[in-house]
């Protein structure tokens, strides 16, 4: 909690007295590691869990209401097909949307942004 507090501290202080702090008493640099492993970890689940709906959606444990392998195809039961959209297509395109936009702005930037670089105080 104690890093909380230190990141919450320094976050709010002046540009000149952030820059005196040693590397080691900076708190972005404690806590890059630990968000890092969050966000990967969030994101793979994500991606797991989606993965998982979509094959149950497209694969279901009965062979005979599978939607996509009976004639015709979809009109059968177009509740899946809208469920399909909704829960694995557009969740995907909006992380891969976003995810390009943050690779194409880490490669322009090649650096992490601090947490007071946007210090209207110093």
């Amino acid at each position: 909690m104690a890093i909380i507090g230190d990141a919450l501290r320094q976050a709010f202080m002046l540009k000149h007295d952030y820059a005196i702090l040693r590397d080691e008493q900076k708190a972005w640099i404690k806590l890059r590691t630990p968000i890092s492993i969050f966000f990967l970890t969030f994101v793979s689940l994500s991606i797991f869990f989606s993965t998982a709906i979509g094959f149950k959606i497209v694969f279901p444990s009965d062979s005979e209401t599978r939607p996509f392998c009976t004639d015709p195809p979809i009109e059968k039961d177009p509740e899946i097909a809208g469920f399909y959209w909704m829960i694995v297509f557009v969740p995907s395109a909006i992380v891969s949307f976003f995810s390009a936009i943050y690779l194409v702005a880490a490669a322009a930037q090649y650096h992490c942004s601090d947490v007071t670089k946007f210090n209207h105080w110093g």
